[in-house]
């Protein structure tokens, strides 16, 4: 197949890939590195992201050729293996093409009035250069995960979510799946109950249209199983700012908070009586008694960005946690060699991270900033039902006295997906609880004591995808009772039996969804 420009193609032999957490590392026999670039190493001038689509079709050429599979990565923020694969690996960052805003002529009729809103966005391109050119364009995004340092392709593959309660997880806006396939080949993928563009934008990319519901549903979180992402088609919002406040209460009366019912909570600590757009608490698991005010409560609301003058940032001493990753950060830095008390040194750690705050206010670009890890981290996170959302809650925090977990328990809330395999599935509000941890052997003890745990409880639980887990064929098919086999079914109708092993690799294979 000759590719038009012909793209520049490199790799380096036996690539030693380690993902950003220090969590898992394993040899590639190549590592590919894409760009918008033509073999003689100038970017065309129209299209620039041709070229590196036509780099990711030839990559997808060589694999098939040599009989191995192939498998893309971004920010490496997983904390699993689901973007590793021994044989053909391809680093995606430098594919970063940003296009704010389509034509009219790009997008249905019934569009024409959002056509600025709609963004197209290279799989590589970080969550916070996205946040950025955003901000500049009068938009953001309507929610986004942990830290914005993760590659938009990585975190939508994963099932990331954010912390607003009515929004979703990032996979929900998402609008369209630009995908390079087998052979070479590459689909537009929308579904066909939310079609957005028009034919005249699938020919400029030159890409086949497909519109199927459970197709797209099923490929939004896949971990790169249906083929190597090129780009997607996302929905922006206006741009607006979070007003932040956090208080601590105790245990008891932050337990009473999982009926989300806000207006009661906006009285008892002098809240605005609004619902919120974050809602967040933060447990201390070592300091549960009354009068210890272990629970860490997070609330932003939603305002429109004031006027004249631009929105400052988030005082430095503010803390992490929206949504999350921020916490490795700092665990990263502990070791399991310290003089203290692991209840001491994880009380100390929480209470110098998370001051007080009370009304600051900053976009969500400045909200959720660019994690830099250091050391080794591992971190867990689940899905419960509100319904279940407490029960779940204390058995955890039960456990980590056990185990003497050096970590917290961060509890988010948000509205469920409608992704076939999305960890935030259960509706119509999905508490995710999240286990970050130090690096080591004792952390994978209380995450394994944890599912353990949990299911003598009887309390059903799904797992992140992107983080550390059981994951085998009998836990994920536990996760999603009626998702995996429409999942599977979806991905035979895209690829025949030769793509199923292209894409495929180790982490699919452990839990059944290779074949």
């Amino acid at each position: 197949m000759a590719l038009n420009p012909t793209p520049l193609i490199n790799f380096e032999r036996n690539y030693r890939f380690r993902t950003k957490h220090q969590s898992f590392e394993g040899t590639a026999a190549r590592l590919y590195t894409v760009w918008n670039r033509t073999a003689n190493g100038t970017e065309p001038a129209q299209k620039r992201w041709r070229a590196g689509l036509n780099a990711l079709r030839q990559i997808v050429l060589d694999a098939e050729a040599a009989g191995v599979s192939v498998r893309a990565y971004g920010g490496a923020w997983s904390l699993s293996d689901a973007a590793f694969t021994k044989d053909f690996l391809v680093n995606t960052k430098p594919l970063n093409y940003l296009s704010i805003g389509l034509r009219p002529a790009q997008v249905l009729p019934e569009e024409v009035k959002n056509a600025k809103r709609y963004v197209f966005a290279q799989c590589g391109i970080h969550v916070m250069e996205l946040q950025t050119a955003l901000e500049a364009a009068n938009l953001a995004l309507p929610t986004s995960g942990a830290s914005n340092g993760q590659t938009l392709a990585g975190a939508i593959a994963t099932g990331t979510h954010g912390a607003a309660v009515q929004v979703g997880s990032m996979q929900d806006f998402v609008r369209g799946i630009h995908l390079v396939v087998e052979g070479g080949r590459h689909v537009y993928l929308e579904p066909r109950s939310r079609p957005v563009v028009s034919e005249a934008f699938v020919a400029t990319l030159g890409a086949e249209m497909i519109r199927d519901d459970e197709l797209f549903w099923a490929a939004l979180v896949s971990f790169g199983s249906f083929g190597l992402v090129h780009a997607f088609l996302v929905e922006a919002v206006p741009l607006y700012e979070l007003q932040k406040f956090r208080f601590r209460v105790d245990h008891s009366t932050a337990m009473g908070y999982f009926d989300l019912d806000f207006a009661r909570i906006a009285a008892a600590n002098q809240l605005p009586p609004a619902n919120p757009y974050h809602f967040e608490m933060v447990f201390d698991p070592y300091s549960g008694g009354a009068g210890k005010r272990g629970a860490y409560v997070t609330v932003m609301y939603q305002l429109p960005p004031k006027r004249g003058a631009p929105a400052a940032a988030p005082a430095a001493s503010s803390g992490g946690w929206e949504p999350g990753d921020d916490v490795l950060q700092v665990l990263g830095a502990l070791t399991d060699a310290t003089s203290l008390p692991v209840p001491l040194l994880v009380s100390r750690l929480v209470e110098g991270q998370l001051s007080l705050v009370h009304g600051s206010r900053a976009t969500p670009g400045k909200t959720f900033s660019s994690t830099s890890i250091r050391g080794s981290v591992l971190s867990a996170e689940l899905g419960v039902a509100l319904s279940t959302a407490q029960g779940a809650v204390e058995a955890l925090i039960d456990e980590a006295n056990r185990q003497s977990f050096v970590g917290l328990i961060a509890t988010r809330f948000v509205r469920s997906s409608r992704a076939t395999l999305a960890f935030t599935r259960f509706e119509p509000t999905t508490c995710t609880i999240e286990l970050p941890g130090t690096g080591g052997q004792s952390s994978l003890n209380f995450f394994a004591a944890a599912w353990a745990r949990l299911d003598r409880q009887f309390l059903p639980f799904t797992l992140h995808f992107g983080q550390c887990g059981d994951f085998t064929r009998e836990r994920v098919v536990r996760m999603h009772p009626t998702g995996v086999e429409r999942w599977l079914a979806a991905r035979h109708r895209l690829l025949s039996s030769a793509g199923l092993r292209t894409f495929s690799n180790p982490f699919l294979e452990r839990i059944g969804l290779a074949g």
